[in-house]
């Protein structure tokens, strides 16, 4: 037979190659299939901004962590149980107080109830949330409460936290751990985002409880019972801020430093004024009264350039707010305490605390009962005969 009519015939492929193609074909069908089933599944209940009170109280927010593995840093105590008292047990107030560890630690709700008659409730965490994760707690706030509007939210910062760009939030990953926490995948923040668009992303948190019950992973038990140093255990700090409304007692005394620490320089960043704006915005849609003030310094850092900088970003604020007429800079933003009255640059004590809360329930009262005034409008504009509205004002 010629050789030009033989039909060539493939050669079967070995056994073990074979084999390796069938695995991998199943593998694959196998990965399809389970994606669809855990699509098909109830969604994960994460928190919303629509559904707040979904708030997962087993699920520790814990950055690179699917469970409880080690004791939880003060930082995340604090955040963690002040949104989750936020989510789950704090009615409505007429008093809100949002902003860093200076007003954790420097606000005592119950003395601005006594001074004022209202309902008031610190919101306030740490300032490594930065004012972006701070404003997202005032939204969340309105979300579980969209039928009852407080009279007044206090924004209550310390220089530092007005210095943070995104570049240290970032790097800090407080507010990015955060929103994970609250919204799971869909904040979109994870650093392995590919895999956060698979439908079975949303299993990986209880695979991992799971996985740490069967492996005799220690109980959350000890490690949340542990004091942290001079600080009180997680346990502690969830049934103080509950009792407290939000407030947290300074521990430390007399740790101020004789040179004044570089997080005193008062620097406001775009970040940060971003996330300050967002609180304007979110209050004026609302027709809240806001007003922005900030922690007093210790005397003996008292110095000439503190009125400069602290004029020039009241200015800054003033320029940001003045669309919005319900928002307030208190004036003077600058105040000073004596050294007695802290515990740290930026933390007062106890005593410090209880001056300080006396003070704020008096400019609380004067911000409530006096009226907020009209826009001026300015000239109309010739190009389209309108008027654009400025309704900032400083308080004092």
């Amino acid at each position: 037979m010629p050789r030009s009519n033989i039909i060539p015939v493939d050669k079967p492929l070995p056994a073990p190659e074979r084999r390796a193609r069938v695995v991998v074909v199943w593998t694959a069908m196998a990965f399809v299939l389970m994606q669809v089933v855990v699509a098909a599944l109830p969604g994960y209940p994460w928190s919303t901004r629509t559904e707040p009170e979904t708030a997962v109280r087993a699920n520790r927010f814990q950055r690179d962590s699917g469970w409880l593995r080690t004791t939880p840093t003060l930082e995340e105590s604090i955040v963690q149980w002040q949104v989750h008292h936020l989510l789950t047990a704090v009615p409505p107030q007429d008093v809100l107080f949002v902003g860093d560890s200076s007003c954790l630690m420097g606000v005592i709700p119950e003395v601005i109830t006594q001074g004022t008659q209202l309902r008031a409730w610190n919101l306030a965490t740490v300032g490594s949330l930065s004012t972006l994760g701070q404003a997202d707690i005032l939204d969340l706030y309105f979300a579980k409460h969209p039928s009852s509007t407080p009279k007044l939210v206090v924004c209550y910062l310390a220089p530092p936290t007005l210095a943070r760009d995104q570049e240290e939030i970032e790097r800090q990953g407080v507010y990015n751990g955060l929103r994970e926490w609250l919204y799971g995948a869909d904040a979109g923040l994870a650093a392995n985002l590919p895999l956060t668009q698979l439908p079975a992303y949303r299993l990986r948190r209880p695979l991992y409880q799971t996985a740490a019950q069967m492996l005799g992973t220690s109980s959350p038990r000890p490690l949340v019972s542990v004091r942290r140093g001079p600080f009180p255990s997680d346990d502690e700090v969830r049934r103080t801020l509950l009792e407290t409304r939000g407030y947290f007692a300074e521990s430390r005394k007399n740790q101020l430093p004789a040179i004044e620490p570089a997080t005193n320089h008062l620097q406001l960043t775009a970040d940060s004024l971003r996330g300050i704006v967002q609180m304007f915005e979110s209050t004026h849609a609302r027709s809240i009264d806001l007003v922005i003030m900030m922690t007093p310094l210790p005397e003996r850092y008292r110095k000439a350039q503190d009125d400069v900088d602290y004029r020039k970003l009241a200015d800054t604020l003033s320029a940001a707010a003045r669309r919005f007429p319900k928002v307030k800079i208190h004036a003077p933003l600058l105040r000073y305490f004596d050294d007695a009255s802290f515990g740290t640059p930026h933390h007062l004590t106890k005593a410090g605390a209880t001056r300080n809360s006396v003070d704020l329930a008096k400019i609380i009262a004067a911000i409530i009962t006096q009226p907020t005034p009209e826009p001026e409008p300015t000239p109309a504009s010739p190009a389209t005969g309108g008027a654009v509205a400025g309704g900032e004002r400083r308080i004092r």
